[in-house]
């Protein structure tokens, strides 16, 4: 069973396959090269219509957006915006890609809670037995990197990626591990009820 977690972002959209154990077997990044929002939109929109996976998926948990910014956050509502375009456009290339899988869209604060990325990462690498660094000098904007993969191999794809691709990355596995938790949760409250 493969499990994939996508964080999408109009220049950097990651993913992330995990298999059963968990092992991360593989991490991607899709780059545009836009130059405006809108452009870089369109430019990702492209890069997703060419975009091949070769394995097929059980479930795909694509990030969605919150409207959780603030007036003080200084956060600007456009934004938010493409980056749902962005995720729209994910969402279906997922199901023309993989029609059998389940693709959900999930808020940041159903998988991770109001939890920092920086701190969410770092708990994640840990329980993946993953040496790590924090990156970055605010806990809420801030991300980590690998520096190893512990016992595991490294996953494919790994070695091509920048340090500051782990911003996207590291979402993209905490996605895939919670879609791979969720599933487990419903196979078992599925089996609970048969037997």
């Amino acid at each position: 069973m493969i499990f994939l977690g996508i964080d999408p972002d109009l220049h950097s959209l990651a993913i992330a396959s995990v298999g059963i154990g968990p092992v991360v077997r593989s991490l991607r990044v899709v780059n545009s090269k836009g130059s405006t929002e809108r452009d870089a939109v369109v430019d990702m929109a492209s890069a997703l219509a060419k975009l091949q996976l070769p394995e097929t998926p059980t479930v795909v948990v694509v990030e969605a957006q919150e409207v959780v910014y603030t007036a003080r956050s200084g956060a600007n509502p456009r934004d938010l915006i493409n980056l749902a375009a962005v995720a729209g456009a994910t969402v279906c290339k997922m199901k023309m890609l993989f029609p059998s899988a389940s693709v959900w869209l999930t808020p940041p604060g159903t998988w991770k809670g109001q939890v920092p990325k920086q701190i969410h990462q770092a708990r994640m690498f840990s329980k993946l037995g993953w040496p790590y660094e924090p990156r970055g000098s605010k806990i809420r904007t801030g991300y980590c990197r690998p520096l190893s993969y512990g016992s595991q191999e490294a996953p494919a794809g790994a070695e091509g990626l920048n340090i500051s691709d782990w911003k996207h990355v590291g979402d993209a596995v905490g996605l895939a591990l919670w879609g791979m938790e969720q599933w487990n949760k419903e196979m078992c409250k599925r089996s609970r009820t048969t037997a």
